[in-house]
């Protein structure tokens, strides 16, 4: 469509008055800008789709987000098409955030602009649903109503309906009939195949209509309907009868119900029928509430008209009968009164002829009786012969009922679960429902319409067997059956084909994986619907390298499932437990609870459940006594049961493709081993090459060094000379320096003013300093050139501690900190130097003044520890990094501990001094401290 210059405002004039008419006619209208996709939305709009007025996000993906997942694409695809310039009329689904479903019927037009370029999109969209549901409440109630005349079965009358009104007006639906006992499920049927199973379990959980609060309980009491517009908790703890019965209810998840009475003409209650919605999002209302009480109106009419025409074909039975009576009177009668006549005119002549008529009737009397043996001797000639028939046989009526069971089907029966004396005059189809569909049913009804014998070979997954079906027809449209067990052969003719395949496909190539997925697709679909082959990759990982089912989309969901769900290898059985064993294991039968045992969460359970699994085989990998992996088996479609053979034919397949994987690794191993040799020989002869190169250039280096060390050691004794020389020369004038200072303090030369007599004191402080670095320097040239000596003797360590306290004393009181003496046993003697040893405590004390802080603490002490004395020094000062506590030892080295403290001048050989003089003296001298937290220095010492 597009507009002439100047007309668009007069349009947007008249879109306004159009939404304002929409709005007003609860008609919802929409605008779309096709350049930047925003989307417009008037409220009634908003309002339709469950939102409120102006919360609409504006966007396709915002509203893509309520549109239903079935109609989304076809949405879609017409904006799209309107995009491109065509005009749209839909009809579809929306699902509102409270999640209630919505049929909107929507008509779209495009506004172009001068240069016939689409601009913009219009439309309206008006909320059908309730025209809808009239529409499908209408067809659905037609449709019972031809259902309710077109069958006189009450049974398949009332299924008929109930599939009907599933899924058109509920998710699921059940009909409960009233009977002597209580209430008995007739038919329960849900929408979705993969519950049905959950719907059958809750038969078990039948409320007494007596006492229970059960919705059908009160509804069949009452026998007046019951809606649930929203079910919720309470709904279901009034339904449950135990916890199990909840779980059951829960995992159907049920939304919303209507429950109405099947009533009589006299108003009785006959049963009820319960309407449940869970998945699709409908919610029950009272029109919903109508539908189902007029279907349940038709099953009531349904059920009295097949009451009415069980009560006629039981009169017209009894009419026959007492016609067939009468007549029989009545020709008797005849019979009796043309005899009477007879009897009149031949009176004279039967008495003379009673006497040969009496002997004439005693001889057919006897023969009779000789008939009569001959007859029963023929009937149990004749059931002799069947019952003596080894293989089970069966006769059917043309009505499929069962006329004739002899002993061998009996015990076939029997072993099924069912009594033989009830099966006689049942229907096959109704005894047998799994045979519907199948080519047991194809060709037994073959055998009967076409009159011709129909013998073949078909697998029973039910059972679990092969059986050869010989059918017979009989003249009156019936069918006798002998059938032969022949699972043995064909599961030997099966192993034989599968093992011969296998080795065939293991035996072609090298490329295990690829013959491992070959024979994964062997074995399906025959042996099994899914197939999966497992490898152990590390300790705890396994890799999945087949995957095989005949529906190619299958095949990819399962790999999507195994990345998101990877199997937990921690369950106390399934492959896990194989793995770690090297055992198989066998499910016959999957019940639902090992799925809820093995599901992560609610998605992977509902996915595992929708699989369909009904039987499973998992057997080990297993190559010279090694777990390689396993490879599982499970039925599904088929609904194949597994049994002991079948797990020794899939243990044997595995076997054989283990030691197929296996030598297929060994092989790869052994060329990754020979090209490996051969690079590891090049490396060698490249390494000898470079290694006799190498010992060149060591013994080459081995002389400089030799050469090196020499001239070393001599630079390092002649370091030490000079370090003594010059120590000695340096005190020589230092001394002189102290005295003729001291000699200036005291007015030897005249007296010295105030500064004059401080700068003195400076110089004597200044020279002292000096001469103890210098002394440093000169003890480590002596312990360097190990010309210190030694005069170890046993002294006692108490008064040496003592003494040194009065040593220190200046500079303890010169930054006030207090001095403790821990003291020491005066019995404990050390073999050492005492002369060293008090050299080692003054420098360890000096340290520790010069490093606390001011009014700190200052502590020594001595003890006994085994062989050894222990003397400590402890401060609490700034202590001493970790990361420095060994360097802190070596020569010339000035740690600045922390700071607040200046005046850390020496040489930094004190420490160094000290360890050296206790390890000449077999001790050592170590240290324990924490930054922050003060030092521990401990000096070990030999005892005496």
């Amino acid at each position: 469509m597009q507009l002439p210059p100047g007309a668009d405002a007069a349009l947007r004039l008249a879109e306004e008055h159009q939404r304002t008419a929409l709005d007003v006619s609860a008609i919802g209208s929409w605008e779309r800008d096709i350049d930047d996709g925003r989307v417009h939305w008037s409220e009634t709009l908003e309002r339709i789709h469950g939102l409120a007025p102006g919360t609409f996000g504006g966007t396709v993906e915002s509203y893509q987000r309520l549109l239903h997942p079935e109609d989304r694409e076809r949405v879609l695809a017409a904006m799209r098409a309107g995009a491109a310039g065509e005009d749209q009329h839909l009809v579809y689904r929306i699902v509102r955030p409270d999640g209630v479903v919505r049929w909107l019927e929507a008509h779209g037009r495009v506004i172009r602009d001068a240069s016939g370029r689409p601009r913009r999109t219009i439309g309206i969209a008006t909320d059908i649903t309730e025209r809808r549901k009239a529409e499908d409440r209408a067809l659905l109630l037609a449709e019972a109503g031809r259902v309710i005349h077109g069958s006189l079965d009450r049974e398949k009358t009332l299924e008929t309906i109930v599939r009907l009104a599933v899924p058109a007006l509920a998710d699921w639906c059940v009909v409960d009939l009233l009977e002597r006992q209580g209430a008995h499920r007739i038919v329960a049927l849900h929408a979705s195949p993969g519950k049905q199973p959950l719907l059958d379990e809750l038969h078990r959980f039948a409320p007494n209509l007596e006492r229970s609060d059960a919705p059908v309980a009160r509804v069949i009491r009452s026998g007046r309907p019951l809606l649930i517009e929203q079910w919720t908790a309470q709904w279901t703890a009034a339904k449950a009868t135990s916890a199990a019965h909840a779980k059951l209810l829960d995992t159907l998840e049920p939304r919303s119900a209507a429950i109405v009475p099947i009533l009589g003409n006299d108003g009785a209650v006959l049963g009820a029928m319960s309407f449940f919605a869970a998945d699709s999002g409908r919610r029950y209302g009272e029109s919903d509430l109508r539908t189902a009480e007029a279907l349940a109106f038709r099953a009531s009419t349904a059920l009295e008209n097949a009451r009415l025409y069980g009560e006629v074909v039981e009169s017209r039975r009894l009419l026959e009968e007492q016609a067939l009576e009468l007549e029989l009177q009545t020709q008797q009668l005849q019979d009796q009164a043309t005899e009477l006549e007879s009897q009149r005119d031949e009176l004279e002549q039967q008495a003379a002829e009673m006497e040969a008529v009496n002997e004439e009737l005693h001889r057919v009397n006897e023969e009779l009786v000789v008939a009569n043996d001959a007859t029963r001797a023929t009937e149990r000639f004749v059931r002799g012969i069947l019952e003596a028939i080894a293989d089970p046989f069966v006769v059917h009526d043309a009505e499929w009922r069962f006329r004739y069971i002899n002993e061998a089907a009996g015990k076939t029966f029997a072993r099924a679960g069912h009594d033989v004396n009830e099966l006689v005059g049942r229907v096959l189809w109704e005894e047998y429902p799994d045979l519907i569909g199948t080519r047991f049913e194809e060709r037994m009804r073959r055998a009967s319409e076409a009159q011709t014998t129909v013998v073949f070979e078909e697998y029973y997954p039910k059972g679990g067997t092969w059986s050869e079906m010989r059918c017979y027809p009989l003249p009156d449209g019936g069918v006798a059956t002998i059938w032969k067990d022949v699972t043995d052969q064909k599961r030997a003719e099966e192993t034989l084909h599968y093992l011969s395949r296998v080795s065939e496909i293991l035996g072609s190539s090298l490329d295990y994986e690829n013959t491992v997925q070959s024979v994964a697709e062997l074995v399906v679909p025959k042996l099994a619907d899914w197939c999966a082959v497992d490898l152990i990759a590390a300790p705890g990982r396994i890799s999945r390298i087949a995957v095989a089912h005949v529906d190619p989309q299958k095949v990819a969901l399962a790999h999507a499932l195994w990345e998101r769900y990877p199997p937990n290898l921690d369950l106390p059985n399934g492959l896990g437990e194989v793995l770690r064993t090297g055992l198989p294991e066998m499910y016959p039968e999957i019940p639902d609870e090992l799925l809820v045992a093995g599901a992560v969460d609610e998605e992977h359970l509902r996915i595992s459940r929708e699989l369909g699994l009904t039987s499973a085989i998992i057997v080990p990998l297993t190559a010279h006594e090694r777990v390689l992996g396993a490879m599982t088996l499970a039925s599904a479609e088929s609904g194949r049961r597994y049994a002991d053979p079948d797990l020794a034919l899939a243990g044997e397949i595995a076997r054989r493709a283990a030691l197929a994987i296996d030598n297929a690794r060994l092989y790869r191993a052994s060329l990754a081993a020979r090209d490996q040799l051969e690079q590891n020989s090049e490396e060698l002869e490249t390494i000898n090459e470079e290694l006799h190169a190498a010992n060149l250039a060591l013994a080459e280096k081995t002389r400089i060094a030799d050469e090196a060390r020499h001239a070393a050691e001599e630079a390092n004794h002649a370091k030490a000379q000079f370090l003594a020389h010059m120590s000695h020369e340096l005190r020589t004038p230092l001394n002189a320096i102290g005295g003729y200072a001291q000699l200036l303090e005291i007015g030897i030369h005249g007296p010295v003013n105030e500064a004059q007599l401080e700068a003195l004191q400076r110089i004597q402080r200044s020279q002292r300093h000096l001469l103890g670095l210098i002394n440093d320097v000169l003890n480590f040239a002596k312990l360097e050139s190990g010309h210190v000596d030694y005069r170890i003797a046993p002294f006692p360590i108490a008064p040496l501690i003592t003494g040194v306290e009065a040593l220190v004393a200046p500079q303890l009181a010169a930054k006030s900190l207090r001095y403790e003496c821990g003291g020491a046993d005066a019995a404990l003697l050390v073999d050492a130097d005492p002369e060293k040893v008090q050299q080692i405590l003054l420098n360890l004390l000096s340290n520790a003044i010069k490093f606390t802080g001011r009014g700190g603490l200052v502590r020594v002490s001595a003890v006994a520890d085994g062989d050894d004395a222990v003397i400590t020094v402890a401060d609490s000062g700034i202590g001493v990094p970790s990361d420095k506590r060994d360097a802190i030892f070596e020569p010339f080295v000035q740690l600045a501990r922390g700071s607040g403290i200046s005046g850390h001048e020496g040489t930094g050989l004190g420490l160094a001094i000290s360890r050296d003089l206790a390890r000449a003296m077999q001790g050592d001298l170590t240290l324990r401290s924490s930054s922050g937290e003060g030092s521990v220095f401990e000096v070990r010492l030999p005892r005496a």
